[in-house]
C-alpha cells in the first residue's frame, strides 16, 4: 500500500535533537521544550497580537450532525454484491465483507495488520456506485457548508470518495492521524447512512484532549433513520471506539481544494490586514526575533506542491493576513520610492530584487507594485517582469501561481503589444485541456468593447485550440463502448501505451517489462494503482497485479470501465462548451468584418 493510503500512528513526544538538530531553541533563542517563545521588540509583539486574533477567522476544528442535504436511501451498489440496503443487516453485511479487504494501518513507514490497533474492512471507491442521483447532489451541497465551516467560504471544495468502511462487533481504530490521500486534501468527511449498530463513536482530539465526540445520531435516536456526518482536519488526531453490537457502514471522503485554489482564496478581513501592515511599518532593528509556529501538521508533498496554499485553519488565516499585509506594504513602499526618485535611478535595482522573489509570489507581487505606481514606464517594466515569470512556469505550477484575471486586466490596459503577444503565446502553447478557466476570461473580453479587434483575434486563436481539442474528445466519446482508449498515454512503455489504445482487455508484461522478483513487480504496479497514483493513468483506467515467481515475475494489466464511464458524463458538457465557443468566435469574426466593411465604405 502506498504512503498516500496509510494512516499514521502519531508519536507526540518531542525530541530536541531530532526536531532542532541539537541547536538552541527557538531559532537562536533560549528556552525549554515546554516554554513558549516570546517575540522581542514592540513591533514584533504587536504583530504577534494581531495574528493571534486571526484565529477568529480560521474555521471550525471539527463538526458534524444530521446530513440534511443527503437522502436517507443512498442507493449503494457494490460490484459483485449488488444493492446494499441501509441500515446494514447481517446477511448483506457478510456478503459485503467478503468483497472487502481487511484495513491496514501505517506505522513508521511500514504497513501493518493488527486487529488490536485497527479492526475493520474496506472497499476501494471504484467498486462503489450510488444509484440515487440525489446522493451526489447532496454531497455537492454539503461541500458548500463544509467550506464555510472550515473557513474556506466561497471556495468550491471537492468531496472525493476515498473508501467504504465496514465495522463489525469489536471493530475500532486507535488514536491516529490521516495522511493526505489526495493532492490538496485539507480535511476528512465521514458519512454514516442510517445504521442500527451500537458504539463506534468518532472521537477527535486536540492537544491530546478530547475535543469532539460524534455519535452520528445515536443519542437523539435518529441514527437508524437518517444519515449523519462528521468533518475534521486531515491532521487531527482521532479514534473510532469499539462497535459493541451490529454493523457500522461509513463512507469516507477526502475534502480537497480545487486545482485553481490560489485564485479562489477568500479575501481576509481588510481592517485586520491593514493593522498588521501598520505594525510591519513600525519595525526597527530591535525587532529581531519573531517566529510564528504552525498549529497543524503538513506533509512534505503538500507543502512542496501547494506552498502556503496548503495551510489550513488558523495557520491559513494568519498566513493570508501576513501575505496581504506584507504585499500591500511592499507595493506601497516601492511606489513611494519610485515617486521620490526617477525610474532611471532605481528601476534596475528594484527589478533585480523582484526578479529573485519566491516562485509562489513571482507574478502577484510585481502586479501589486504595478497597481501602486502611476507612471507608465515603471508599470510596463513591472508587467513585463510579471509576464516573464508567468511564461517561465510549468503548466501545473502556472495554474496555482498566476492570478489570471488580474494579470490579463493589467496587461491589456497598460502593456505594449510585445508583452501581450508574449503572454498570449504561453496560452497557445498550453495544452487545450488546461485552458477552460482562461477561456472563460477571454469570452468576457470578446463580448465587450474594451479591447481592440487585433487583441480579440489573439483570443480567438487560443480558443480555436480548445475547439479542436473538444471536437477530438467528442469524436472519441461518441463511439460505442470498447476497451480501446485511443488517447491513452503511458510514458514508461510504448508497448503498454499501444495496448491501452487497442481493443484487448488484458495484458501480461512478460517480454515488455522485466522484473528481478515479485516485489519489484509489485513496486511497478503500486506506481499506478494507489489512490493518488491513479492520477498517473492518463486518459485511461486499469488495474495492475503482480504475479509469477522470482525468475518470471510479471504484472497483469486489466482495463476497467472507469475512464469510459467518467468521460461519458463529460460528453454533454463538451458539446455544450463547443457550441458556446463556436458561437462566440463566429460572432466575434462577424463583428470584426462588419466594422472593417463599414470603414472601407466610409
Amino acid at each position: 500500500m502506498s504512503d498516500d493510503e496509510r494512516e499514521e500512528l502519531f508519536n507526540q513526544d518531542p525530541d530536541l535533537k531530532e526536531d532542532f538538530g541539537g541547536k538552541e531553541w527557538p531559532f537562536s533563542g533560549k528556552g525549554g521544550l515546554d516554554e513558549i517563545p516570546v517575540p522581542t521588540g514592540a513591533a514584533c509583539t504587536k504583530i504577534s497580537n494581531v495574528l493571534g486574533r486571526a484565529s477568529e477567522h480560521s474555521g471550525d476544528f471539527s463538526f458534524g450532525g444530521q446530513a440534511d442535504q443527503l437522502p436517507a436511501v443512498p442507493g449503494i451498489f457494490v460490484d459483485g454484491v449488488g444493492p446494499v440496503p441501509v441500515p446494514l443487516w447481517e446477511e448483506r453485511a457478510q456478503r459485503l465483507i467478503e468483497k472487502c479487504q481487511k484495513s491496514p494501518f501505517g506505522h513508521n513507514m511500514d504497513t501493518k495488520m493488527d486487529e488490536n490497533v485497527r479492526k475493520s474492512w474496506e472497499l476501494q471507491p471504484d467498486h462503489v456506485q450510488f444509484k440515487n442521483p440525489l446522493w451526489k447532489a447532496g454531497i455537492d451541497k454539503m461541500a458548500l457548508t463544509i467550506a464555510d465551516r472550515l473557513g474556506y467560504k466561497d471556495i468550491p471544495l471537492q468531496c472525493v470518495l476515498y473508501k467504504l468502511l465496514v465495522y463489525g462487533e469489536g471493530g475500532h481504530f486507535l488514536k491516529h492521524q490521516d495522511t493526505e490521500k489526495e493532492d490538496g486534501m485539507i480535511a476528512t468527511l465521514v458519512v454514516q447512512p442510517p445504521s442500527l449498530h451500537e458504539g463506534g463513536d468518532l472521537v477527535v482530539y486536540r492537544h491530546g484532549e478530547v475535543k469532539h465526540r460524534h455519535d452520528f445520531g445515536k443519542t437523539d435516536g435518529t441514527a437508524t433513520y437518517l444519515p449523519h456526518y462528521a468533518v475534521h482536519y486531515a491532521d487531527a488526531e482521532h479514534a473510532v471506539e469499539k462497535v459493541t453490537k451490529g454493523y457500522r457502514l461509513v463512507l469516507v471522503y477526502s475534502v480537497c481544494l480545487p486545482a485553481n485554489m490560489r485564485h479562489l482564496e477568500r479575501n481576509p478581513n481588510r481592517p485586520l490586514s491593514g493593522e498588521l501592515a501598520e505594525a510591519i511599518e513600525t519595525m526597527t532593528p530591535g525587532d529581531d526575533n519573531f517566529a510564528l509556529f504552525l498549529v497543524h501538521e503538513y506533509t512534505k508533498k503538500s507543502i512542496a506542491g501547494y506552498g502556503s496554499s496548503a495551510l489550513k485553519g488558523v495557520d491559513r488565516a494568519r498566513d493570508l493576513f501576513s501575505r496581504v499585509a506584507y504585499k500591500g506594504h511592499v507595493a506601497s513602499d516601492i511606489a513611494k520610492l519610485v515617486r521620490k526618485f526617477t525610474w532611471a535611478e532605481v528601476g534596475e535595482a528594484l527589478l533585480g530584487a523582484l526578479d529573485k522573489i519566491d516562485t509562489s509570489h513571482a507574478v502577484d507581487t510585481p502586479l501589486a507594485v504595478a497597481r501602486a505606481v502611476d507612471q507608465r514606464e515603471p508599470q510596463q517594466a513591472l508587467l513585463a517582469l510579471a509576464v516573464k515569470h508567468a511564461v517561465g512556469l510549468e503548466d501545473d505550477t502556472f495554474d496555482l501561481s498566476v492570478p489570471l484575471e488580474e494579470l490579463w486586466s493589467h496587461v491589456l490596459s497598460h502593456s505594449n503589444d510585445s508583452i501581450i503577444y508574449t503572454l498570449s503565446r504561453k496560452f497557445q502553447q498550453k495544452s487545450p485541456r488546461l485552458l477552460n478557466r482562461a477561456i472563460k476570461i477571454f469570452l468576457r473580453y470578446l463580448e465587450g468593447d474594451d479591447i481592440s479587434d487585433d487583441k480579440k483575434a489573439l483570443f480567438v486563436v487560443i480558443i480555436s485550440g480548445r475547439i479542436e481539442w473538444l471536437k477530438k474528445q467528442i469524436r472519441v466519446l461518441e463511439k460505442p463502448f470498447s476497451w480501446a482508449m485511443p488517447v491513452a498515454e503511458f510514458p514508461e512503455s510504448d508497448q503498454i501505451e499501444m495496448f491501452l489504445r487497442g481493443p484487448e482487455a488484458m495484458l501480461n508484461t512478460t517480454g515488455i517489462v522485466s522484473f528481478k522478483d515479485v516485489r519489484a513487480a509489485s513496486s511497478f504496479a503500486a506506481k499506478y494503482i494507489g489512490f493518488i497514483e491513479r492520477e498517473r493513468q492518463i486518459n485511461a483506467s486499469f488495474d495492475m497485479e503482480a504475479s509469477g515467481s522470482k525468475s518470471d515475475a510479471f504484472v497483469k494489466i486489466t482495463k476497467t470501465r472507469v475512464w469510459y464511464d467518467k468521460n461519458q458524463e463529460n460528453l454533454p458538457l463538451f458539446k455544450r462548451e463547443l457550441d458556446d465557443l463556436m458561437n462566440a468566435t463566429v460572432e466575434t469574426f462577424v463583428k470584426i468584418l462588419s466594422k472593417r466593411t463599414w470603414a472601407r465604405q466610409k
